[in-house]
């Protein structure tokens, strides 16, 4: 309605989350990989993202999802900004009627990586997908600290869809906050070569992989390649009619509606990455587990028609 008032998306200092964690308040001892269910349990989630195209899907998948809690938002340094990301997840949040959900970024005296060389092609893109509009100004300007009200107890995985720049100083300011974590889900190889957010910041990847965290890395392969019909504007969710789409499936239409974002997204980034942890913690049965490497867990996913079901279970209402 016209006259309803949009909420402002806020913007916390990095070294206010850990209290968000400290709440939690559990032991680390578990069986199940970082929090991975099929049961009937709510999830929750504190995630890390560079704010891609593929993480901004990722993003809307989660907040849409009814077994999810998304208790914050980290933003990292890496295909775009932390600043950047700010903005655009802060869109990407009224959209999904989500301004409440708290996000936090790195103090901007700190050191940072050197951009990569894509990232005004990419910030063009996503401003296409997402475009500014009136009510719906990130809330970097608003600074306040996290209150007990807005954080509900319970386990806490943490989601790694970008290069953990953040995740690393987290666990730099709070160490004690290792033996509270259910444990770390990252999108991409273990190793500094095989991913873009480990070759972004390859320092962050190696540090936290040795924090004493156990991380479960989540590897793309042809089981998750995207169909080439998107690309051509045939999005995920099928040619269905609007009323029959989800918050996220409305959105995820949106910014794939410009012919070079849906080319980008289904031809530069051919395979499901960013995606895969929502769907591991959703259902673990859809990957298979790499003979075990060190401390940590590599899981590739195997059922191909298994993850675009559930990819369309989110985008769809009654599915």
């Amino acid at each position: 309605m016209q006259n309803r008032r949009t909420r402002t998306p806020r913007y916390y200092p990095l070294k206010t989350l850990w209290l968000a964690i400290t709440l939690a308040g559990f032991s680390s001892t578990w069986t199940v990989p970082a929090g991975a269910q099929e049961g009937p349990r709510r999830l929750q989630l504190i995630i890390d993202t560079d704010a891609g195209l593929d993480d901004m899907v990722a993003l809307a998948l989660c907040l849409q999802e009814p077994r999810v809690n998304v208790r914050a938002i980290v933003l990292s340094d890496g295909v775009l900004s932390a600043g950047q990301g700010i903005q655009v997840v802060g869109r990407l949040l009224v959209a999904m009627g989500k301004a409440g959900v708290p996000m936090f970024g790195p103090s901007p005296e700190r050191a940072r990586p050197p951009a990569p060389p894509f990232r005004p092609q990419v910030k063009r893109r996503l401003d296409l997908a997402l475009p500014m509009r009136p009510g719906s100004t990130p809330g970097a300007r608003l600074l306040r600290m996290l209150n007990e009200k807005e954080l509900a107890p319970g386990p806490v995985t943490l989601l790694a869809l970008g290069p953990m720049g953040s995740i690393r100083r987290l666990l730099r300011l709070r160490p004690e906050l290792k033996d509270r974590l259910a444990g770390i889900v990252a999108a991409g190889a273990p190793g500094t070569t095989r991913s873009f957010n480990a070759r972004f910041d390859k320092e962050a990847w190696t540090e936290v992989a040795r924090s004493g965290v156990q991380v479960t890395y989540l590897v793309h392969g042809p089981a998750a390649l995207k169909p080439a019909r998107w690309a051509r504007q045939a999005p995920p969710g099928g040619a269905h009619a609007r009323d029959r789409l989800t918050r996220a499936g409305v959105l995820v239409r949106q910014l794939l509606s410009t012919p070079e974002v849906a080319r980008h997204y289904a031809l530069d980034l051919s395979e499901l990455t960013d995606e895969l942890p929502l769907f591991y913690l959703l259902r673990p049965s859809l990957f298979t587990r790499r003979p075990q490497q060190g401390a940590h867990i590599t899981l590739d996913p195997t059922d191909s028609r298994g993850l675009f079901k559930l990819f369309n279970d989110v985008l769809l209402k009654g599915n």
